[in-house]
Parts: C-alpha cells; sequence; structure tokens
C-alpha cells in the first residue's frame, strides 16, 4: 500500500526539486529554499503545490529548461507525467484495501481511483477509525501507482460532512458506474 523506500525517496528528490524550481521562478515563499523531507514547513510547501496544480503552466516551464533545474531525462518523463495526468481535487477517502486505498473525488463526479503511500501506507496515517475523511490534495501518477502529492489538507468534516449512509450510497453507486481507476485522466 506504499511505494518502497527507495521508490519514496526518489519521488521526494523530484518533487522537492519541482517544488524548489517553481518557487525560484515565481517568488512564492521567499522564505522557503531548502527542501528536507520532515523539515518543510507546511504550509509553505501547500503554497507552492497549490500554485503549481491550479497554474500546471508552471510545470511547463520547468520542463522547458529541465537541465538548469538538474533533472535528468528519466526525472523529465515523471515531470511530463505529472503535467499530463494528475487530480486536484478535493477527495473523500472512503475506503482501505489490501493493495491501496480508495479516494472518491468528490468535484469530478465521484470517481474513485486505489491510491499508495509514499513512505507509509495511507492506512497507517489515516487509520480506519478515521475513515471516512474529506481531504484536498494532488494524485499523480509514479512508478505506474497513483500517489499523492506529499501534502493532505484536511477540510472541516462540519462543513463537508455527509451521513455515512448517504456516503455508502454515493460510494456504492460510483463503484458499480465507473468501477475503481488505477491510472488518472490525460489533463491534456
Amino acid at each position: 500500500m506504499r511505494l518502497s523506500n527507495r521508490d519514496a525517496k526518489e519521488f521526494y528528490e523530484i518533487w522537492f526539486r519541482l517544488l524548489r524550481t517553481v518557487n525560484e521562478n515565481h517568488n512564492i515563499s521567499p522564505t522557503l529554499t531548502e527542501f528536507v523531507y520532515g523539515e518543510v514547513d507546511i504550509l509553505e510547501e501547500s503554497k507552492i503545490r497549490d500554485y503549481i496544480w491550479t497554474r500546471p503552466e508552471a510545470i511547463d516551464e520547468v520542463i522547458a529548461d529541465y537541465e538548469k533545474a538538474g533533472f535528468n531525462e528519466r526525472e523529465l518523463s515523471v515531470l511530463e507525467a505529472w503535467r499530463n495526468k494528475y487530480a486536484y481535487s478535493e477527495f473523500i477517502l472512503v475506503e482501505h484495501r489490501s493493495n491501496h486505498t480508495i479516494f472518491m473525488n468528490t468535484k469530478d463526479d465521484n470517481r474513485l481511483y486505489a491510491v499508495h503511500g509514499i513512505f507509509d501506507s495511507l492506512k497507517k496515517i489515516y487509520p480506519a477509525r478515521l475513515v471516512p475523511m474529506t481531504m484536498k490534495t494532488a494524485l499523480i501518477p509514479f512508478k505506474n501507482k497513483i500517489i499523492y502529492d506529499g501534502i493532505f489538507s484536511d477540510i472541516s468534516t462540519d462543513e463537508h460532512e455527509t451521513p455515512h449512509e448517504m456516503l455508502h450510497q454515493t460510494y456504492r453507486e460510483a463503484k458499480k458506474k465507473w468501477g475503481t481507476s488505477f491510472t488518472l485522466p490525460d489533463r491534456r
């Protein structure tokens, strides 16, 4: 239900380099200059993340000059995949399964996605007692899996609370209509 440690480290190397480059290009968070796992100010990182997913042309800029930012050809293909296939939205984490966690996109006709954790399984981060959980994040492809971009913005359940039976009915209808997707839609 998560990436291998090697793949997780690779993800964060690419992700933090993208954040740093976009931040330098657009001066989103002038105080944030170091991007180290576990040591990044999550609020400042979130500002850059929100900028990227609401203005994906920022990724295009990095891709156009990928060597300057220190990306190699393999990492460039990861950036291109993120640019072309992502879902940035409000999601409901609805169920943990043995190999992934199901996220329902509340803004995209309740489509369901099979999502993996990065360093930790999502079941460890959000135990079953906390499910369902509403959050904002970006789902992105990595190593033939769907992961999240490293940041969850929890959304107050008071504002978005759906009665459990209604949520379960919506989830059943979405499973029947769409099934669970193991890939993300093409954005271009």
